[in-house]
């Protein structure tokens, strides 16, 4: 009986889960339009960046300032280590603390520009 518990709560959790990890993906897609209106960034670049293809196309800097800062990975002056596991989970299925700790450590709020957004962004991936 015990375990038929353990499993039905797991079960729960894991649903849960994925309806944040979906709820999370559809609000990441409002913020990628925004963002791509915001900073003229093409529906082109964005295929480029789904498909790990990290050239440098126009308004690209940019375009990932935006998207930290709206997605709230950066807020208030601060990096968000836990949002941005969040995000990197509905997206990568993975938990790389190390490389988060390397790439979190390259920001730096009085010089928080587009070039330092395309640093960090590059790092991660």
């Amino acid at each position: 009986m015990k375990s038929v518990l353990v499993f039905a709560l797991f079960a729960m959790v894991a649903v849960a889960h994925a309806n944040d990890d979906e709820a999370l993906k559809e609000t990441l897609g409002q913020v990628i339009k925004e963002c791509a209106e915001k900073t003229n960034f093409s529906e082109e670049g964005i295929k480029k960046l789904h498909s790990n293809d990290f050239s440098l196309t126009e308004n690209i800097q940019c375009f990932q300032k935006c998207f930290f800062e709206k997605s709230g990975i950066i807020t208030d002056n601060a990096f968000d280590k836990n949002r941005l596991l969040a995000i990197r989970r509905v997206y990568k299925k993975d938990e790389a603390t190390e490389t988060l700790e390397k790439c979190a450590s390259l920001y730096k709020p009085d010089a928080f520009d587009c070039d330092a957004a395309w640093e960090i962004f590059k790092c991660f991936n």
